[in-house]
């Protein structure tokens, strides 16, 4: 195949999952080499730093961006950061039947994405000031989530869904793309995109045992599966004129794709028999109904 050199040495170079390949493949489709060396030059910057103007973003290969459109970004990072926060300190407190264990895990990493959330918001008000407010989409996604009553499927939905939808396939590139740019403003948050807290990954743990010993069946892990992801779906297509305007649509709808994908090979590695392509095309019908 053409190019699939080049893309398997991208995908080497940079950690990431050979899954991911097909939707290369997909995005490339037209040139190949072209479109996956454009893609790789947002996070291969060498020594290169790029600028930042008192209206622009100027990334080191060169591509612009307005501030007010990155600052959005940032503002829906914070939002989602701190939506997930209260929704660990509210479950955490609302029903004397929680399981105590559960409940000491979601009061702790309430505290962790708080401070990830002020993190986050310090990052904004260095790059400026402005308001922004969430698409209903957005809102949506963490509306269905807050409203889960079952303690295994909120860990399954913050721990798995949620993180890697929008923090890895989202942030971490988010990180990597604008950190040669502003490095002592984006410096305070990279633990948010990159590490992990040794609660979230007794979370990973956690996650591990409900599915393998059945405590939630796989129909129903199905189920919530493609309820989230057919939100965030719709969440993401909601931002898409903007990633239009900055002329990144193509990148960004790779980046969809990935989002939507990754939590689903996440569970399969954690034995949930998913059909990953199969679910991906529910996914998006039922987002188109929603």
């Amino acid at each position: 195949m053409i190019g699939s050199s080049i893309i398997d040495e991208t995908l080497r170079k940079h950690g990431i999952p050979e899954w991911v390949k097909p939707y290369i493949i997909s995005y490339a489709r037209s040139n190949p080499v072209r479109a996956v060396k454009y893609a790789s030059s947002f996070i291969a910057t060498g020594r290169r730093k790029g600028m930042i103007t008192k209206n622009e973003i100027k990334l080191p290969n060169g591509h612009v961006f307005r501030k007010g459109d990155i600052m959005r970004m940032l503002y829906l990072f914070y939002y989602g950061e701190e939506r997930i926060s209260k929704m660990s300190e509210k479950w955490a407190t609302e029903s004397p039947k929680i399981d105590r264990e559960y409940a000491k895990h979601f009061r702790e990493v309430s505290g962790v994405e708080s401070r990830h959330a002020r993190a986050i918001k310090n990052v904004i008000e260095g790059f400026g000031k402005g308001s922004w407010k969430p698409s209903k989409e957005f809102v949506e996604v963490f509306d269905f989530v807050e409203g889960l009553k079952d303690c295994h499927e909120r860990l399954i939905a913050k721990r798995i869904v949620f993180w890697y939808s929008y923090r890895v396939s989202f942030g971490v590139v988010f990180y990597r793309v604008f950190y040669p740019v502003a490095p002592e403003l984006l410096r305070s948050v990279g633990k948010i995109f990159k590490g992990e807290n040794a609660q979230e990954l007794l979370g990973d743990n956690e996650v591990k045992e409900i599915i393998k010993s059945g405590k939630i069946s796989k129909d129903r892990l199905r189920w919530l599966a493609r309820q989230i992801l057919a939100r965030i779906y719709n969440s993401i297509q909601a931002e898409m004129p903007l990633a239009r305007k900055a002329k990144v649509e193509k990148e960004a709808q790779l980046l969809c794709d990935i989002s939507l994908a990754s939590p689903l090979h996440v569970l399969n590695e954690m034995d949930a028999g998913l059909d990953v392509e199969e679910e991906l095309k529910e996914i998006k019908r039922l987002a188109a109904q929603l």
